[in-house]
Parts: C-alpha cells; sequence; structure tokens
C-alpha cells in the first residue's frame, strides 16, 4: 500500500499519510525527493508533513533519504520545517520512529501527537 502524497507547490507543503508499505517504496520516494530537488532549486522554504499510520522498513529508507536531502538544504540556509505527527495513544511506536530519524538523519523534526 502506498502512502497518500500531496504536493502544494504554492503553498510549499508537502504531505504524506496514511500507510506506507508498497514493493516499490524506493522508487516512490526517490520520486518525491526528485520533486524536492526540483522545487527548492526554485524556491526557498519547504514544509513537509507526515501523518503515517504504519511504515515498513523499505519507506522508513525511503524517508530517511528525503530526510537527509532536506537536511542539505537546510544547512545551506533554506527554510526547511518537518512535522512527524503520531497518534497520542502511539501504540505503533510511530513517536519513537520520529525520534530515531531525527538521530539517523540529523534532520529536526516537530514530534506532533494527534
Amino acid at each position: 500500500m502506498t502512502p497518500t502524497i500531496t504536493f502544494d507547490k504554492q503553498q510549499g507543503i508537502l504531505d504524506f499519510s496514511g500507510e506506507s508499505y508498497a514493493d516499490n517504496a524506493y522508487f516512490i520516494y526517490r520520486e518525491r525527493i526528485a520533486e524536492v530537488v526540483e522545487y527548492m532549486d526554485m524556491y526557498n522554504t519547504l514544509e513537509v508533513n507526515f501523518r503515517f499510520i504504519y511504515l515498513d522498513t523499505k519507506s522508513s529508507a525511503g524517508v530517511a533519504d528525503l530526510l537527509r536531502r532536506l537536511k542539505l538544504y537546510r544547512d545551506v540556509g533554506k527554510k526547511i520545517t518537518v512535522n512527524w505527527y503520531y497518534p497520542e495513544d502511539d501504540d505503533t511506536d510511530l513517536r519513537e520512529e520520529g525520534e530515531d530519524f531525527y538521530t539517523e538523519t540529523e534532520m529536526p523534526l516537530n514530534l506532533i501527537p494527534y
């Protein structure tokens, strides 16, 4: 299953939501990274929102790749905001997953319960 992905380029907001456990996760996230690269060549601000219900190992690797790319833009002065939403009754460990992404990529994430 692929996540719902919307990229509002006029507002500068990229949203991921739902479940992500697709066999082609690598390509799904590579395509998003390519879109971000193209967008960031023209703009200086981007907000990325992750509101997953579930993501598998392949999807996690894709998210980590995207976060590493976003950190490169942040490091050169572009304004990148990453929001990591997780269920308040977090029995799926999504909060911990967000913390792990920060540790792994050093890209700051706003951890937000919903």
